[in-house]
C-alpha cells in the first residue's frame, strides 16, 4: 500500500461525495470517486481498512532547503495548482488546507531564490495558460504587496486570491489564450460573471477568508470605474485587488498567445507609466517596475557587442547592470557554453530587450548553477 494511504472515518461524510475512490485493504474497489456516501455505504464500510491513492499534496515538500531549484518547484507548483483547481472544482471541503500550503511554498521560493522565481514568470511556457497565469500572477503579487509593507496574513491572501480568482472561467480561459478576433456576446458576459462565479465556487469548497473573496471580487475593477463586475472606482477597491490587476495585465502582455508574440518587458511597463493612473494605481505600477526591474531575470537582452544574453539575476548596485549570460554571439550563432558578461563595461552594455524569445531550448537549471 506504499502508493495509498488511509482513509479514516473522518474522512467519510454523510451527504457527500468522495473526491477518491476507496479501496480495502487488498487493493479491491469499495467506493468510486464522486460517490454520494449514504448512511448505509459508511455503516457498511465500516467493516474495512480503507485506502486511497496518493494525491500530490500527500508527499512532504521540503520548505527549508536553501538550495531548492526554483524551476523544478515551479513545475511542481504547476501540478499541485491543477489538483487544487479540481478538487475546488468538486466542492472539496480539503481544498483550503490545500491552498494554504501552496501559497506557503510560493512564499517561501520567492525567499529563497527571488530572481529565479521571477525568471519563471518571463520565461517561454508550455504550461497550460489557465495555470501558468496564475502563477505567474501569485509571484509578482507577493513581491508587489511586500514592497507595500501589507502584513504577511494580507500577503497570504491576496496570493491565494491571485491563484484562484479565474478559477470560474478556467476553460473559456484556455479558448481566449488561442482566440484571435472580437469576443462574443457570450464569451463577454461569461467574463465579466466570473469573479461572481469564482467566489461562489471559492465558497462551495470552504474556501470564506472574507479579504481573499473581496480581492476576487474586485480584481478586474479599474481606477476610473470602468471595469467590472460593479463599476467600482479607487477608493472602493480592494487594495489587493489593485496589486492583482497590475500584475494580471504585466503578466498577460509579457507572455506569448497563439496569435501574437509576447510585448517586451519594456514596453509593457511603458503601458503604466502612461496609464498614469487612470487605469491602475501609480504607485503600484511604480512598485512593480523597481520589483521586477527593467531587466527582469528570464528577459533576453542584445549587448553593445551583438551578443543575446539571458539576465540571470537583478543588479543589485545597478538596476541597469544586471547579471547576464551570453547565449548567442554577434553572429547569431549559439555559443557552446553560455558566458557570464558584466554589463557595467562599456562592451558589454545593454542596448535593448527582446520581446520575442529566441526559440531555442534552454537548460534554464544549469544557467542558474543548480547542476
Amino acid at each position: 500500500m506504499n502508493d495509498r494511504v488511509r482513509v479514516t472515518w473522518n474522512d467519510l461524510v454523510q451527504g457527500g461525495k468522495t473526491p477518491w475512490s476507496i479501496y480495502d485493504h487488498n487493493g479491491k474497489l469499495l467506493v468510486r470517486a464522486g460517490t454520494t456516501l449514504k448512511r448505509s455505504m459508511i455503516e457498511k464500510m465500516t467493516n474495512y481498512i480503507m485506502y486511497r491513492d496518493r494525491r500530490p499534496e500527500d508527499y512532504e515538500y521540503p520548505t527549508e532547503d536553501p538550495s531548492v531549484n526554483a524551476f523544478d518547484k515551479f513545475s511542481e507548483l504547476v501540478w499541485r495548482l491543477e489538483s487544487l483547481f479540481e478538487d475546488i472544482e468538486a466542492g472539496n471541503k480539503e481544498s483550503t488546507a490545500k491552498l494554504k500550503r501552496i501559497v506557503r511554498d510560493i512564499l517561501h521560493l520567492i525567499d529563497s531564490e527571488p530572481d529565479a522565481t521571477i525568471a519563471c514568470v518571463h520565461l517561454p511556457s508550455e504550461y497550460p495558460y489557465s495555470l501558468f497565469h496564475p502563477l505567474q500572477c501569485a509571484i509578482l503579487s507577493a513581491m508587489v504587496s511586500r514592497r507595500d509593507k501589507q502584513s504577511d496574513k494580507e500577503q497570504e491572501l491576496l496570493v491565494a486570491a491571485a491563484l484562484t480568482c479565474n478559477i470560474g472561467m478556467r476553460d473559456l480561459q484556455e479558448e481566449l489564450y488561442q482566440h484571435k478576433g472580437k469576443i462574443s456576446t457570450l464569451q463577454r458576459a461569461e467574463i465579466e460573471g466570473h469573479p461572481e462565479l469564482s467566489i461562489n465556487m471559492l465558497l462551495k469548497a470552504g474556501i470564506n477568508a472574507p479579504l481573499l473573496l473581496d480581492i476576487v471580487r474586485d480584481h478586474h475593477e479599474r481606477s476610473d470605474g470602468s471595469g467590472y463586475p460593479h463599476g467600482i472606482g479607487r477608493d472602493e477597491i480592494t487594495r489587493g485587488a489593485m496589486i492583482l490587476a497590475v500584475t494580471d495585465c504585466y503578466c498577460a502582455m509579457v507572455t506569448s498567445r497563439s496569435y501574437r508574440k509576447p510585448l517586451s518587458v519594456k514596453d509593457a511597463l511603458s503601458e503604466f507609466l502612461t496609464d498614469k493612473g487612470k487605469l491602475y494605481d501609480e504607485i503600484i505600477s511604480l512598485m512593480l517596475i523597481k520589483e521586477t526591474s527593467v531587466f527582469p531575470p528570464g528577459s533576453f537582452v542584445k549587448l553593445k557587442n551583438g551578443e543575446i544574453a539571458l539576465v540571470i539575476h537583478r543588479g543589485k548596485a545597478n538596476p541597469m547592470q544586471p547579471v547576464v549570460k551570453s547565449i548567442f554571439g554577434p553572429n547569431g550563432n549559439r555559443y557552446a557554453y553560455p558566458l557570464t558578461r558584466d554589463c557595467g563595461s562599456d562592451e558589454y552594455k545593454i542596448s535593448g530587450i527582446l520581446g520575442a524569445r529566441p526559440n531555442t531550448p534552454l537548460n534554464v537549471s544549469k544557467l542558474w548553477e543548480y547542476l
